[in-house]
């Protein structure tokens, strides 16, 4: 949701589908947390369908404007016909319109979150309505990108593409083209491809990726939820629609004050309802006259020009068209995600590194000095006692048996009769000590 949040506050065309990209990732995330692994595939295939559709539109369409933001384009459907059917089959797809297949393999996210409740019921509940939340942003966010490059008049500036001779560059929006076939025939196959790609997992029939991944897992949809996905998508490019007929997408040299802003704000979403509910009211109030007579019609007279008096409905007007002005503000200009990294992981990673390095200096490498100098020393207690008591005892074993066998080398002398005089005194010696050893 966070990365639709951004989607919502971005200009440039392919940052837009970047962060796009992070949300449909968080989906996939989701329903890979809450066990649909069959879901998570096959929204990754059909994302990857539309997804390469939008960004291939979005090349087409920066390859004839020369720009990116957003801002400067608009009224580009005349001049990039094809480009701009095959955006807006995309932009189907990634919002979720039945029957392409972006669809399909949301609603079975969306099936499988509201049957999770591995973390309770009430919880997995929370998540399912996250998770619907998010598409009616996704449905945002992908309409308001296109109808703010399509639909409308170009708000491109009266400069762009001028050049010293006074001529105008025609791959600015002043001259905008469509793309060569090179490029607009590849965004074809992916619109049909877009378009078919639901059939992978067709939830009414059987589902090849459920029976290839995980034959127990696929299970049948539950209309209401499919009906609800319609919805939240009716919303979200309804919501989309009425944006970019009175949000401030224009450049700094054309956007209008904001006491114009107020007023687009006010008529579109206050002053046309509460017209036709005074309408109502005055109906209501003459039918109340002709049946209940002067009883009840004088306190509502009275409780209505009351009402009057007060302004309730302009102060309303006032307040509402304020706040969302407010806030569409704070988005464009407060949700920067490149502050946001440098914050958060920027900063961070820096202080962090900052405090292990100190770590490292003061603690780690200092008690590596103890540990080796009190090995060293070790060392060196081990080296003397070894030279002045292992190698003494072991020298000491050596010269006793070199003077052993000096002496033993004495006997041998060579002379046969010697030889037999030691055997005869030693068997002699044998005879009398086993005789005197005998009972």
């Amino acid at each position: 949701m966070f990365a639709a949040v951004l989607a919502l506050s971005e200009n440039d065309i392919k940052r837009t589908l970047a962060y796009s990209t992070m949300s449909q990732l968080g989906y996939m995330m989701a329903a890979l947390g809450a066990g649909g692994y069959v879901a998570a595939v096959f929204h990754l295939i059909t994302h990857g369908f539309f997804k390469s559709l939008l960004f291939l539109s979005a090349g087409s369409v920066i390859h004839g404007t020369g720009t990116q933001d957003i801002r400067e384009m608009g009224g580009l459907r005349s001049a990039m016909p094809v480009t701009a059917t095959a955006m807006l089959i995309g932009a189907f797809g990634l919002a979720g319109v039945p029957p392409l297949a972006g669809f399909f393999s949301k609603d079975e996210i969306l099936t499988t979150l509201w049957r999770w409740e591995a973390l309770g019921p009430v919880l997995g509940k929370v998540v399912f309505l996250l998770a619907l939340a998010t598409a009616i942003l996704t449905a945002f966010y992908t309409f308001r990108l296109y109808f703010t490059v399509f639909s409308g008049t170009s708000r491109a500036p009266a400069t762009a593409g001028a050049h010293s001779h006074g001529h105008v560059d025609e791959s600015t929006h002043g001259g905008a083209h469509e793309s060569p076939r090179v490029m607009t025939v590849p965004m074809m196959v992916l619109a049909a491809a877009v378009v078919a790609a639901g059939a992978v997992n067709f939830p009414f029939g059987k589902a090849f990726l459920g029976g290839l991944i995980a034959p127990h897992e696929h299970e049948a949809p539950i209309i209401g939820l499919m009906l609800l996905s319609v919805a939240a998508v009716a919303a979200g490019i309804q919501m989309a629609w009425v944006h970019c007929r009175t949000a401030t997408c224009e450049l700094p040299h054309q956007r209008p004050s904001p006491g114009q802003r107020v007023q687009r704000a006010s008529g579109e979403f206050l002053v046309r309802p509460a017209m036709r509910l005074s309408r109502l009211l005055r109906d209501v109030e003459s039918i109340v006259q002709r049946m209940s007579g002067q009883l009840f019609v004088r306190p509502a007279y009275s409780v209505s020009r009351s009402l009057r008096r007060l302004d309730v409905d302009s102060w309303i007007v006032y307040f509402v068209s304020r706040s969302a002005i407010a806030l569409g503000g704070a988005l464009q200009r407060y949700v920067e995600v490149d502050v946001f990294y440098e914050v958060l992981f920027v900063r961070l990673t820096s202080a962090v590194s900052a405090w292990m390095r100190a770590l490292d200096a003061r603690v780690i490498d200092r008690t590596n000095d103890v540990v080796g100098a009190a090995g060293s020393r070790v060392a060196q207690a081990v080296t003397r006692f070894d030279a002045s008591r292992v190698d003494a005892i072991s020298q000491s074993i050596s010269n006793a048996t070199m003077g052993l066998g000096r002496r033993a080398r004495r006997l041998q002398t060579g002379a046969l009769s010697n030889y037999a005089l030691f055997m005869l005194l030693i068997g002699i010696a044998v005879f009398y000590v086993a005789r005197w050893l005998s009972p």
